[in-house]
């Protein structure tokens, strides 16, 4: 996406000066953003490159507790050595 210019938006808050680039998604004045139908063929190009197109007979149960378990304990881990 980098390669396309798609380097998303960044904002400098000290000199309130915005820098808009291009990224996933449209901004259009007045609604939600909408996803840019430019960037499909990169995101299919790069699931099938790096091998994880979702098949339906293959798809994974993931529980909450394991969605959790991804989520804090980085965190956690992390956060361990200031008690020390």
């Amino acid at each position: 996406m980098i390669k396309n210019g798609r380097n998303g938006t960044t904002e400098n808050i000290f000199s309130h000066i915005k820098i808009k680039a291009r990224g996933y998604y449209i901004y259009e004045k007045g609604s939600k953003q909408k996803p840019d139908p430019s960037v499909l063929p990169i995101t299919e190009d790069s699931k099938r490159i790096a091998n994880i197109i979702p098949d339906e007979e293959k798809s994974i149960c993931v529980s909450d507790g394991e969605i959790l378990e991804v989520v804090f304990f980085p965190a956690v881990n992390e956060a361990m050595p200031c008690y020390r």
